[in-house]
């Protein structure tokens, strides 16, 4: 097994332990022990916690954004790829959340050993949306405005919901509602 082999083995573990304990409870054991090397094993490849829960972090937000921009340039209405991308990302992260609505770790930018990460992701997050809004016909501000709400209005929601499937409702929606109010904004 190569170098890369096991730091991917590494990190999946790794993503395991912070999604069941949360970052501050993980230890370098807990990982050690869920992939099945030891502690210094895991020291060769990863210098300490700290970069291990950086790396995790980028790759969770990289590998969400990536499905986004998927599900946004699929053949479709506008209406749909929106739907499947707000689902793509938010709807991925929802399966993540805890159920006491507040906000996940990996998402939670007061935590200044990811917040440049978390923040960037975010950025990203609202760009790919904006871009294939005006891409789609939309005006800059009317798709930058839509972003934000969208962006917005699925973290809320992420928060509310009390299933996957509400989730993908709720979404649906606030969808066709933000995107017929958009329309009723640009015609006066």
């Amino acid at each position: 097994m190569g170098q890369v082999e096991r730091e991917t083995q590494i990190l999946d573990a790794a993503e395991r332990v912070f999604m069941r304990f949360g970052p501050r409870r993980t230890t370098m054991e807990d990982v050690a022990d869920e992939v099945g090397f030891s502690r210094p094993a895991i020291y060769q490849y990863f210098r300490n916690k700290k970069d291990l829960l950086r790396l995790v972090v980028d790759r969770l937000h990289r590998e969400t954004l990536k499905s986004v921009a998927q599900e946004l340039d699929r053949p479709g209405s506008i209406r749909r790829q929106l739907v499947a991308g707000l689902e793509a990302r938010d709807g991925r992260l929802f399966e993540y959340c805890p159920d006491s609505g507040l906000t996940p770790w990996f998402l939670d930018t007061a935590q200044k050993d990811v917040h440049d990460i978390i923040s960037n992701a975010q950025r990203m997050y609202e760009g790919l949306l904006r871009r294939h809004m005006t891409k789609s016909g939309y005006s800059e501000q009317r798709a930058s405005v839509t972003a934000k709400l969208l962006v917005g209005t699925a973290a809320g929601l992420r928060a509310m919901a009390g299933t996957r499937e509400e989730f993908d409702q709720l979404i649906a929606t606030s969808v066709d509602q933000l995107i017929a109010g958009a329309d009723q904004l640009e015609m006066a």
